[in-house]
């Protein structure tokens, strides 16, 4: 598998998928969450993404965080991401997970 550097707008779609099975995954269990940081202000100010912005930030309630965590640790394949957090990797150095889409790698 060759890999390549994606730029700002392809993220920006592999983000806006994401989100879409983020949102489908927290209605089918009764999560709540919300859109923070400059993911809310390039909502409102921008209409969309801030120009440079390339993650989007979401906050939950902590007791709905964990269950988010759990049911996607525990069905990656059928969400289509994992998570990335101290719950399945030890040398995990943030206080939040993220969710990256399986045929991509953060570096």
């Amino acid at each position: 598998m060759s890999k390549r550097k994606l730029d700002l707008q392809e993220i920006h779609k592999y983000e806006v998928d994401l989100l879409k099975i983020f949102v489908e995954i927290c209605e089918e269990n009764n999560l709540k969450y919300y859109l923070a940081g400059g993911s809310l202000l390039g909502a409102i100010r921008h209409k969309g993404f801030i120009p440079w912005d390339d993650d989007i930030d979401i906050a939950m309630p902590r007791d709905d965080y964990d269950k988010f965590l759990n049911y996607c640790i525990a069905n990656e394949n059928e969400c289509g991401f994992r998570i990335v957090s101290t719950i399945n990797d030890k040398r995990y150095a943030y206080l939040f997970a993220k969710a990256c889409a399986l045929n991509t790698v953060i570096e």
